[in-house]
């Protein structure tokens, strides 16, 4: 299956819980990039198959993809 790179928001009121709530994501099947826990966010990759069992860890707020942003070159048209 593909692996997804994602975003993944905490609830507020699990920030206290921030540590924990990363482990649950690990143990879901998020392999962790970064973590930043002054914003509630936790960057990293999962199996496609394993979304909904993320999606379900208790703190966890949203899943999104992370996607991805370019900018055009300093030379193009495009600004």
């Amino acid at each position: 299956m593909a692996t997804k790179k994602l975003l993944v928001s905490i609830a507020d009121d699990a920030l206290a819980d921030f540590a924990a709530v990363v482990r649950e994501c690990e143990r879901a099947g998020l392999h962790v990039a970064e973590t930043m826990d002054t914003i509630g966010v936790i960057t990293g990759t999962i199996d496609a198959a394993k979304l909904d069992g993320l999606r379900r860890v208790r703190g966890v707020r949203d899943v999104e993809d992370a996607g991805t942003a370019t900018i055009a070159p300093p030379e193009s048209d495009v600004q």
